[in-house]
């Protein structure tokens, strides 16, 4: 299936109107929050738009990266409906704050090489 030609710029223009910057050296990193970047796969004639979500507490005082992400959130997040169902083992994985929960994921569902 393919986009329209133009489905890249809508979602770039969108994405400007809502307050977000383009930058294409953008990162997964607390400075780059409220930045987005397009990236063309010429192997496989793929093009992606990686957002990075504005979130709160990132650049409200400098030591914020200092006293860790606890403190942040996603800005204008938290009033929609939420894509997992309430209560589910899905939901209470992406809603743990602990890495250890993350990390005993990591290890149930992707086993090594030499497990397999």
């Amino acid at each position: 299936q393919k986009y329209d030609e133009n489905a890249a710029k809508a979602v770039s223009s969108t994405l400007r109107d809502l307050g977000y910057v383009e930058d294409r050296g953008a990162s997964c990193v607390v400075e780059c929050a409220g930045m987005f970047k397009s990236q063309h796969d010429t192997g496989k004639n793929l093009k992606t738009i990686v957002v990075f979500p504005m979130i709160k507490g990132a650049d409200d005082d400098s030591n914020s990266v200092s006293n860790g992400l606890g403190d942040m959130s996603l800005k204008g997040g938290g009033g929609g409906q939420s894509l997992l169902e309430e209560g589910s083992p899905k939901e209470m994985i992406a809603m743990s704050s602990s890495m250890n929960t993350f990390q005993r994921m990591i290890q149930n569902k992707c086993p090594s090489w030499s497990q397999k």
